[in-house]
């Protein structure tokens, strides 16, 4: 408004005034709606700063609380490191059917006890259950009919390893004690009015995108807004709780899209994505063992030698073990000669064996434990062998053997030696021990530890891995060869752990057992000895005597 007085020359004023109005800017028929995404856990952690557990539950600790995902499968999904675990289907398994499960401790008590649902999450034990104890054996029964449809059985004892993500049967292990693969999260979805005008929420959907998933269906959630009406520059959140899975390496994505509508003119929309990547920086190692002979067979199966030699005439070779002693403790079918002299074979000796005629057939220096053979020389030994035995220091003889070829069973003592083999017919046989060292998780590992132990002894054996560096998947093995007596009845258990570390530093272990039984035959002599003597042996002695040894010295055999 603007005003104008004037005065002229007479007293009469004048005046008049003049109204200009701006008419207000036209009302904005756009609208500008904004959705924001943001993903906490229980204590405030971002989502994607969430740290992976450590996927081994125990290091030989017993473990007192599991939790499960009740899966549904068969048997055929079990996949897991544990050697004594069991898991029997009944009538084609659960099959992703309602079902009650019924767990029991080694102690027979009942610790679980209920009704649940393919991808439900239960604990074990119940609040007011008992023990784990050693082991557990669950019964998964059909809901409907009560048919038990599934048997399993886990090991809690720590005496075999157990980790998050193994599967037995219909369950998948989630948790033990503190240690959790799925995490509560709670996703905010905050909408706001960013324009100039009010508007009405019309949709609010959401779609969860995950890399093992290949549906994609966008969810309604417009019923969680509490006020759907916003003023220009007002805001409204939207909460959903979630469960993530920190222990699977997968691309989890959440898109939410939001419309809405002003009182007039065109709707708007804003679409915002949250994206979540566990990297679980685990470890699983799994290590299995072996035993094979020469010929391929599993060490258990190899079959007992015929133990008598002399079946198709006098042998081509022999092999004995030094054991040491005097001649009393000689234990054969044989009127045998042995003789001793002034001193015993003692712990290290030279041996030195002739046939019939004189010829030296094998000159060896050994220690009690060592296996000397008198080679195959393209013929057949004479009827007699005659092997002496000298100290290795003053090369004074000790003992002096003779032996009848044509009268030989496997494991015949003959002073302080032990027949092993003759010809092909052998007790003492090669074996071969093969340790399989498998990454079975979702990181690079090296290999640290191998340590076997058999009987009273130890051996790191991670000198004898061939490559200590495993991608996933990957496997890699040590091998060790021996000798090993099946003649004698025995029961050998070889026990191997080895241990490995991920990028992330936190380690993990396998533990594997093989046991080798012998059953073993009876080798005592016959009850009465046979006529047949070694008197066929020449009526002259050898050349080498017991004050002058054979020109083999103990330090060049």
């Amino acid at each position: 408004t603007l005003i104008g007085e004037a005065d002229p020359p007479e007293e009469d004023q004048c005046s008049d005034e003049f109204i200009y109005v701006i008419d207000p800017p036209p009302v904005n028929p756009d609208c500008k709606v904004r959705v924001d995404i943001t993903c906490i856990n229980e204590e405030g952690i971002d989502c994607n700063e969430i740290e992976t557990p450590d996927l081994q539950c125990n290091d030989g600790d017993e473990v007192d609380v599991l939790s499960f995902t009740f899966t549904g499968l068969g048997c055929e999904v079990t996949s897991n490191t544990q050697d004594s675990d069991e898991c029997k289907d009944f009538e084609g398994g659960p099959q992703s059917e309602d079902s009650r499960i019924i767990c029991l401790n080694d102690k027979l008590q009942r610790i679980y006890d209920s009704s649940v649902v393919p991808g439900e999450v239960f604990t074990v034990p119940t609040k007011n259950g008992g023990d784990l104890t050693d082991e557990i054996t669950c019964d998964v029964l059909n809901a409907a009919d009560k048919s038990n449809r599934q048997t399993l059985k886990i090991i809690t004892s720590g005496d075999e390893s157990l980790y998050l993500k193994d599967e037995y049967g219909s369950l998948k292990l989630e948790s033990c004690d503190d240690k959790s693969c799925l995490i509560p999260i709670e996703y905010t979805f905050l909408l706001q009015n960013v324009g100039s005008n009010v508007m009405d929420i019309t949709e609010l959907s959401r779609l969860r995108e995950k890399s093992t998933e290949t549906i994609l269906i966008y969810y309604d959630i417009l019923f969680l807004v509490e006020d759907k009406n916003l003023e220009i520059g007002e805001t409204t959140a939207v909460k959903e709780g979630s469960n993530l899975d920190v222990c699977v390496k997968e691309e989890i994505v959440t898109v939410v899209r939001v419309n809405a509508d002003p009182p007039n003119g065109e709707p708007c929309l804003d679409v915002d994505e949250y994206v979540i990547i566990p990297d679980p920086k685990e470890c699983r190692v799994d290590v299995e063992i072996t035993c094979k002979d020469e010929e391929g067979r599993d060490c258990n199966e190899i079959p007992s030698p015929n133990f008598m030699c002399s079946d198709n005439g006098n042998p081509e070779e022999l092999t004995f073990t030094y054991i040491g002693g005097e001649c009393e403790q000689s234990f054969n079918s044989q009127e045998d000669e042995c003789e001793d002299f002034e001193n015993e074979p003692s712990i290290t000796s030279l041996v030195v064996c002739k046939d019939s005629d004189g010829t030296v057939l094998s000159s060896q220096t050994v220690t009690i434990g060592d296996t000397l053979t008198v080679p195959n020389t393209g013929r057949t030994l004479g009827d007699v062998l005659v092997c002496d035995v000298f100290e290795t220091g003053d090369n004074k003889k000790v003992q002096t053997l003779r032996i009848a070829t044509t009268l030989l069973s496997l494991k015949d003592v003959f002073g302080s030696l032990r027949l092993e083999s003759c010809d092909e017919q052998s007790c003492l046989v090669s074996i071969t021990y093969t340790y399989e060292i498998e990454n079975i998780g979702t990181n690079v590992m090296d290999v640290t530890t191998l340590v076997r132990e058999r009987g009273n002894k130890s051996e790191n054996l991670i000198g004898l891995v061939d490559d200590t560096s495993l991608d996933v998947d990957e496997s890699t093995v040590a091998k060790e060869t021996e000798e090993f007596d099946i003649c004698v009845a025995s029961q050998t258990t070889t026990t191997v752990r080895a241990e490995a570390d991920p990028p992330a530093d936190k380690p993990c272990f396998d533990e594997e057992e093989y046991v080798l039984t012998i059953v073993g035959v009876l080798t005592s002599p016959p009850t009465d000895p046979p006529t047949v003597t070694p008197s066929e042996s020449p009526s002259d002695p050898p050349s080498p005597s017991p004050s002058d040894p054979p020109s083999p010295s103990p330090s060049d055999p």
